[in-house]
């Protein structure tokens, strides 16, 4: 893998659902490791935020290889084989409006106490790895329920269906 022979700074994870980071280089051998991580994870959809600065703001580089990039401790949770279903925000609203559909606000406690969904259901979570117990506990309010979820991006929005899916 490239990454070895470019200079690049920051963190790097790894994991089976793919990657997460925050690096730092010049243009050309950031986007030569972002290639090389796609190559060696596969994501279908990257999110990559770019910023500019005229330092480096990390002093190394770390690549690290975890079970899970936002830990549930779920084992062996296929994220692609249980995916959620997309929804468009134009029809956001007529979907959660429908007797059937819950809202779940996936989020930490924090995150749902600046704003959420007047409908949402807030699982009180201060970590993403109580969401599995909280869904445990409330089989009774989720069956037979079509649910929508409100998260921030990336694997928080992947982990949650895949687990109610599974």
């Amino acid at each position: 893998m490239l990454i070895g022979k470019k200079y690049v700074r920051g963190t790097i994870l790894l994991a089976n659902e793919g990657f997460n980071g925050s690096f730092s280089g010049s243009y050309e051998n950031v986007n030569l490791v972002l290639e090389e991580l796609i190559k060696l994870t596969g994501p279908k959809d990257v999110n990559v935020k770019i910023n500019y600065s005229d330092v480096h703001p990390f002093q190394k580089l770390k690549v690290r290889l975890k079970k899970e990039i936002v830990a549930m401790n779920v084992e062996d949770l296929n994220v692609d084989l249980f995916k959620g279903e997309y929804i468009e925000p134009k029809d956001w609203d007529e979907f959660i409006t429908k007797q059937d559909v819950i809202v779940i606000d996936t989020r930490n406690d924090y995150e749902v106490e600046v704003g959420t969904f007047k409908s949402a259901i807030n699982p009180n979570t201060k970590t993403f790895k109580q969401f599995p117990a909280w869904v445990q506990q409330n089989q009774e309010l989720l069956k037979g329920k079509k649910i929508a979820m409100v998260c921030t991006g990336g694997i928080r929005c992947e982990n949650p269906p895949a687990y109610l899916k599974a």
